[in-house]
């Protein structure tokens, strides 16, 4: 006779044998280990599917992208997309904080003293990441290159905290430098979504046309919906904005896509223009 009550879960369905792992390496970089049930796996490639499919060059170039690439990207696209739909407005941080010194947000002097501590010793080399007079630090994993620091201020799903070389506050959240909401609005209405691709408005960040850093306003007139890839491209590569007589903004190609690199109309106004 079979025990009363129901049947023995099977292993597969068992999420009580679930696990993963997160685990910093050496480097820097983390390793994702991890042991799943067969719904949970079939809920992640569900929100994986459409954010992993190989996407080809305007030039029809295919993917150069493996599997596992895509699957990262896919990845960290759908951690944006969650850390969007949480603050409903698609503007803010969930529980994420970018911590940085004024001066080095200003300036990026030389070196810089530890936003966490004071002194009075002078260095005769600038600091790296693996240094604790770093001043760029993320909460849980730790220091970052100046340059994500600078991408990631720009707008992005955290808090920005200034502090000053003592480390005291000076600013919290986005009322320093980051555009208001009802700003954002008016960008959303005025880009309608990203200028680069056409991605939608929901999924992209605020970009300063001229880098705050280096002068630029947080004005209509110098901002930009960008989706996260895009907005990388501009950080990364030599694809620029510029803010075109129309008041919209236009990117620019590099050489090797555009020897004359002529000012591309952004997607919204593209599309309007070819209708």
């Amino acid at each position: 006779m079979p025990p009363p009550g129901p049947p023995p879960l099977p292993v597969a369905e068992n999420t009580a044998l679930n696990r993963l792992g997160i685990y910093p390496l050496a480097n820097g970089r983390s390793k994702i280990d991890g042991d799943l049930d067969k719904l949970t796996v079939e809920k992640l490639k569900a929100a994986l599917s459409p954010l992993t499919a190989p996407t080809p060059s305007p030039d029809g170039t295919r993917d150069p992208r493996t599997p596992d690439r895509r699957n990262a990207d896919g990845l960290s696209e759908l951690l944006e997309r969650y850390l969007h739909a949480q603050t409903g407005t698609g503007s803010g941080a969930v529980n994420v904080n970018l911590t940085i010194p004024l001066t080095d947000l200003l300036k990026k002097p030389a070196h810089a003293e530890n936003p966490h501590r004071h002194t009075a010793t002078q260095r005769n080399t600038p600091p790296g990441p693996s240094d604790s007079d770093w001043p760029f630090w993320l909460d849980w994993t730790g220091p970052i290159s100046g340059h994500l620091a600078q991408y990631l201020s720009c707008d992005a799903h955290l808090t920005p905290i200034i502090v000053d070389h003592h480390g005291v506050p000076l600013a919290l959240g986005r009322s320093f430098r980051l555009a208001s909401n009802s700003l954002r609005q008016a960008v959303i209405i005025r880009d309608r979504c990203c200028v680069m691709c056409g991605r939608p408005a929901q999924w992209c960040q605020i970009h300063h046309v001229t880098y705050w850093n280096d002068g630029g306003a947080t004005d209509l007139n110098n901002l930009a919906l960008l989706c996260t890839e895009c907005h990388r491209d501009i950080h990364n590569t030599d694809w620029q904005l510029a803010m075109g007589e129309d008041g919209h903004p236009h990117s620019i190609p590099p050489t090797e896509t555009d020897p004359e690199r002529r000012p591309i109309p952004s997607y919204h106004r593209r599309r309007k223009h070819s209708a």
